[in-house]
């Protein structure tokens, strides 16, 4: 799958989640895990030094991850990670692995009403995304 096509399922997919996510309860649940895995990239960036060219936005970016995420716990292709693992991991992932634990039938019609398969979207490569540019 092409760069275009791949961002255009994550923003389908990002859409019905995001929608899904802050519809549960009365936090702004897709708002704050979008805004960590924001926060997480632009940290990223920071570290790169002298590249300016991503190819993507820090807000794509964001969007991707939550996507990536959240299919990767929902096909169990990504463990739950560990307590002793949280310093060394992005914080993101365990807000991924406690939204599919707490919401994953909500999650998994968010994937179906985008017409996004979960299986393809935990595939998804950041690294492979910002490569061409």
């Amino acid at each position: 799958m092409n760069k275009k096509d791949t961002m255009t399922e994550v923003s389908l997919a990002w859409a019905e989640l995001s929608n899904t996510l802050d519809n549960i309860k009365m936090i702004p649940l897709a708002r704050n895990y979008f805004d960590e895995n924001r926060a997480e990239e632009k940290g990223h960036r920071q570290w790169c030094a002298g590249r300016k060219d991503f190819g993507l936005t820090v807000d794509d970016t964001a969007r991707l991850f939550c996507v990536t995420q959240l299919a990767e716990f929902l096909t169990r292709s990504r463990k739950v990670p560990h307590a002793r693992d949280y310093l060394s991991f992005r914080h993101s992932l365990y807000t991924a692995a406690a939204l599919v634990a707490n919401y994953r039938k909500e999650i998994r019609k968010a994937f179906k009403a985008a017409g996004v398969d979960p299986r393809n979207a935990a595939k998804f490569d950041y690294a492979e995304l910002v490569k061409a540019a």
